[in-house]
């Protein structure tokens, strides 16, 4: 595939171990969820007090459509750790794929990072009607993040059904390679991109396509 050889994931699946991100990563890609599943559940067991691996499960087990696993891995790992930067992002938006937009919300504004909390806050409160709420942490998140934020903004503004936007902040994922490409194809935030006609030439373009993956 392009995008793993541009990021070097093939180098990282043949060193993995029990290395759950390269699984996630090659999961997202092909569909290998049950790998990804066993291989994080194995690595959990020989470390259960290291929050690293339940986050990585927990983001593998959203993608793979179990939330309820998800949600459970992703409350052990804020137990673990409940300062730790991204697990109140994934939980929030763990929560609104669940249709719990008020507990996401919750979870948003708990979120120790600015920027993460920025586009926790921009998801969730739209999700619950609060649209300046929403908008003003979107252009804070754009104003002081850009450079470093493009798929969370894709992210951002799929969820928002602002799709105009979230296909520029894709080709912009993709321009810089930021690792974020590498969930392109079965992040859940962006599914509601999936109905669009831009959504295969996107796939196509950094080689994630049905037929380049066959």
């Amino acid at each position: 595939s392009i995008v793993m050889s541009v990021l070097g994931i093939d180098t990282a699946l043949a060193q993995e171990g029990l290395n759950v991100a390269p699984l996630l990563v090659m999961a997202s890609i092909f569909g290998a969820w049950e790998r990804c599943f066993a291989t994080g559940r194995q690595a959990v067991a020989l470390d259960p007090m290291n929050p690293e691996p339940r986050l990585f499960l927990a983001v593998g087990l959203f993608y793979g459509g179990r939330l309820a696993e998800a949600e459970t891995e992703i409350r052990r790992m804020l137990e673990l750790a409940p300062d730790s930067h991204w697990s109140r992002l994934i939980a929030c938006q763990i929560l609104l794929a669940a249709g719990r937009p008020q507990d996401a919300l919750a979870e948003a504004r708990k979120e120790p990072a600015r920027m993460r909390r920025l586009a926790a806050v921009a998801l969730a409160a739209f999700a619950c009607g609060l649209r300046q709420e929403s908008d003003a942490a979107l252009q804070a998140f754009e104003a002081e993040f850009v450079d470093g934020g493009p798929f969370q903004l894709a992210e951002i503004y799929a969820q928002r059904r602002e799709f105009d936007s979230a296909f520029k902040w894709l080709e912009h994922t993709w321009k810089i390679r930021e690792p974020g490409v590498c969930l392109i194809r079965s992040a859940s935030t962006l599914k509601n991109l999936h109905s669009d006609s831009r959504w295969p030439a996107v796939l196509r373009k950094i080689g994630m396509s049905d037929e380049q993956l066959k």
